[in-house]
């Protein structure tokens, strides 16, 4: 496989692969139980940096500290922009909780290239056994508990990925803590006999990196003191006897320095390439000639995409380099903001307008843009993790894992920042494209959704049904669709539509084809990772002492709510604690996981089985039996002991519920899928007297309804979620002056998820400020129709 062959399969890849990116905005950095999350979605071609048009459907989830799910919202997406809200409950814990952000198209790449953000919540409840407004720990407390806990993690990543004798070599180093961040360390590296062979460099947040040129046959390990005091041996990369090399410097804001470094035995050896790309955007593809150890290479950076960059080098059309780096915007990338009508200070509950011109080399502008406007003196902004559109698109959706301080990459664009950023790009490193499967591509196994999917496969005992229609029936509505299953017998609908609906998908067949059956296809929900879960011991409790006045004007906002509502309403609602989730219950108020098991019913026992009555009628335990019920359905029956299991005994018919839902007594057990079957429990109770078969199938989005007598073949009921319904933020209007209104104490002022700059490029907002003096932020996020990216922060005073 030559260059151009290498060329043309990458093209071939990014079409069949196309990637995405999601950045959030939300309206405030922390939040107190009870609170409205507001947000809005960003989402951008990976390899275009273009609005994307391949998804149409947004995933986002609230998760707490134990991974476990507490909201979530589906949400449709126009031209890369979407928004939306969570309503926090009261009862939520003080702690540490998580959003995350994706589409069904990005699970291709990983849950490394998620959305993710952090962020604490308080609990507004007095008797919160975690009370944050306790004096956080200092610096020295937190690091001496962490060291007690867990041992230091030192990392080394040779420049280009390998250590080769007798070719100088920049060698990358992390040292991480046992809460997943860097720690300073300090030390040597050693050779085999001890000698002294180099320094670690100065680091930042645990990163940083030192160069040395490693011998043949020799084996080196770094001595390090860590945070604690102690020194420990850590072992360095294995030396290869020969091999090439690729040293970047990025420090010239103008260039890009690229060495080549080959060992002497390849010398003529083998034709070399250099490919530069972005996401499968190839910047650039030079070839070079193997007739020298070293070739220098610039490559001028205002002719590179912005930012992070990847270099392949080839060897006889094989990977054998590859480094990354970053590209700062440049001047021409950049969208412009001018501000007017904005006075220094304004009154409390005076009107804020502001007319806001967006521009791009002068020029206007048509794009979507989001804005929040907060108190800092009642919420600190976030000045340590500082996330914004600028740091999540050009940088950390692109790379594994946690980033430290991102915004400090991004702020400057100096010596030495390049060289801190540089060394996180040498440690933090990623590969979203395999070479070697190039030629070979294959179909992605999450498509792009445009809209809320239903899909799946039209079978003949077992076999895929091609051409066969397939109508899909919104059961309430004159809401009709039909297609046609393909080669594989699959079909697929897109539908648009809010809340929970009721479909039925039927295929048409002829008349007596009684084997005839619709699979839905069952997506598994994304797990959890661990990217987000890293957190900033130090942060979180400076959060926590800056949230003390926002928590206290939080809970004075919320009585002022409840004072006017008893007023309003003339009532008093009573206080209430949510103690566990619901469960389940039979109709006879019984839950479903009491009384006594007497079989359990796993699928290794229905191997050979077509027909669950089959296996029940010979199997089933506790002096069961199969019988026609009055309405003409198979189903299972039990003799029970009126008086503790001693006559007079009474015939009492099984009641079976389905994936939670109860059966009426239509239901037909001849007509489960008996490969679909996870397990089946069948309990009996005395007291009262009650006989219960609790069936658990694989596919849980299917509903009773398709195991009724009579239900044609081919036809199933659906219950499907759809787009969740958005809420408005509400802006107050001071119509009637009174002197004994209420102060008002709202904690985000006026946020607005939808603007768009008129065909002047100009933005009107205008809100109401609060009583609440001090300084206030505007934020503002977005993105222009070309996807060049806009974040910036308005101060003014209020007095």
């Amino acid at each position: 496989m030559n260059a151009d062959s290498l060329l043309k399969n990458l093209d071939r890849y990014v079409a069949a692969h196309p990637q995405e990116k999601v950045h959030l905005h939300f309206d405030k950095p922390f939040y107190a139980s009870g609170d409205d999350i507001w947000f809005k979605a960003y989402v951008l071609d990976a390899t275009t940096l273009q609005p994307s048009a391949n998804s149409g459907t947004l995933y986002v989830e609230l998760f707490d500290a134990q991974h476990i799910i507490l909201q979530k919202r589906t949400l449709p997406m126009v031209n890369g922009i979407s928004w939306g809200d969570f309503k926090l409950t009261d009862s939520l814990a003080t702690g540490q909780y998580c959003i995350r952000a994706y589409t069904q198209l990005m699970r291709n790449m990983g849950a490394d290239f998620f959305f993710e953000k952090t962020f604490a919540i308080a609990s507004r409840i007095k008797t919160q056994k975690t009370e944050v407004v306790k004096q956080p720990p200092t610096a020295k407390d937190v690091l001496t508990l962490a060291n007690e806990k867990a041992a230091t993690d030192v990392q080394f990543v040779p420049e280009g990925g390998n250590l080769v004798a007798g070719l100088p070599s920049k060698i990358g180093y992390k040292a991480i803590g046992p809460n997943g961040l860097g720690v300073e360390v300090s030390g040597v590296i050693l050779d085999r006999d001890n000698n002294e062979v180099t320094t670690l460099g100065k680091s930042y947040l645990g990163m940083g990196s030192f160069l040395f040129t490693p011998e043949a046959n020799m084996d080196y390990r770094a001595q390090l003191k860590l945070p604690n005091g102690a020194v420990k041996l850590y072992p360095m990369p294995k030396v290869l006897p020969s091999g090439y090399g690729v040293m970047i410097n990025n420090v010239d804001t103008a260039n890009l320095k690229i060495k080549v470094l080959i060992s002497a035995d390849l010398l003529g050896k083998g034709d070399l390439f250099l490919l530069g790309q972005q996401n499968g955007n190839v910047a650039f593809s030079l070839p070079i000639a193997s007739d020298s150890q070293l070739k220098v290479l610039n490559i001028a950076k205002d002719k590179l995409p912005a930012g992070v960059m990847q270099f392949t080098l080839f060897a006889d059309q094989q990977p054998v380099c590859e480094r990354i780096t970053f590209i700062h915007p440049n001047q021409k990338e950049k969208l412009t903001l001018m501000v007017n009508g904005l006075k220094e200070s304004y009154k409390t509950r005076e009107a804020t307008t502001l007319n806001l011109g967006v521009t791009n080399n002068g020029q206007p502008v048509q794009g979507s843009f989001s804005v929040s406007v907060t108190n800092t003196n009642v919420i600190k902004p976030d000045t340590v993790t500082g996330d914004n559109i600028l740091t999540t698109m050009l940088l950390s959706a692109d790379l594994r894992g946690h980033i430290e301080k991102a915004n400090h990459y991004l702020e400057n664009d100096d010596a030495e920042t390049r060289v801190k950023l540089d060394n996180l790009l040498l440690i933090q490193g990623w590969r979203k494209i395999n070479w070697k499967k190039l030629d070979s591509l294959s179909e992605p196994k999450f498509p792009a959704e445009k809209a809320i999917r239903i899909s799946g496969t039209v079978t003949k005992k077992n076999q895929p049904l091609a051409k066969v229609k397939v109508i899909l029936l919104r059961t309430g509505q004159l809401d009709i669709d039909e297609t046609e299953t393909d080669g594989q017998g699959h079909f697929a609908f897109n539908k648009m539509f809010v809340d929970t609906a009721k479909f039925v998908v039927r295929a048409k067949v002829a008349s007596g084809q009684s084997f005839v059956a619709v699979k839905l296809d069952n997506i598994a929900p994304q797990l959890f990772t661990e990217k987000a879960q890293t957190t900033d011991t130090l942060f979180e409790s400076s959060l926590r002492a800056g949230m003390h006045t926002y928590l206290n004007q939080t809970e004075n906002f919320y009585q002022q709510q409840l004072k006017s509502t008893q007023k309003k309403d003339g009532i008093m609602l009573k206080e209430v604690n949510i103690t566990q989730r619901r469960a389940f219950y039979f109709p006879n108020g019984q839950p479903v996981n009491t009384g006594n098991i007497v079989q359990t019913i796993l699928p290794k026992d229905l191997k050979g089985y077509e027909d669950i009555t089959d296996y029940l009628g010979n199997h089933v335990s506790g002096g069961a039996y199969l019988k026609n019920s009055e309405r003409g359905v198979l189903r299972a029956y039990f003799m029970l002991g009126t008086n503790g299991g001693t006559p007079p005994f009474i015939e009492v018919e099984l009641g079976t519920v389905v994936n939670d839902t109860y059966m009426d007594e239509n239901f037909d057990l001849s007509r489960l899928p008996v490969n679909q079957i996870e397990r089946i429990d069948n309990y009996i109770s005395r007291a009262p007297l009650t006989a219960y078969m609790v069936i658990y199938m694989k596919d849980k989005t299917i509903t009773y309804e398709n195991y009724r007598k009579d239900t044609p073949p081919g036809m199933l009921t659906i219950t499907k979620l759809g787009y969740s319904v958005n809420r408005e933020f509400y802006s107050p209007k001071y119509e009637v002056k009174n002197n004994k209104q209420e102060p008002d104490l709202r904690t985000t002022l006026y946020w607005n998820p939808n603007l768009s700059p008129d065909k002047n490029g100009n933005i009107k907002i205008d809100y109401l400020n609060a009583n609440q003096v001090g300084k206030h932020q505007i934020l503002l996020e977005g993105m222009d129709s070309t996807g060049k990216l806009f974040h910036q922060v308005i101060l003014y005073g209020l007095k």
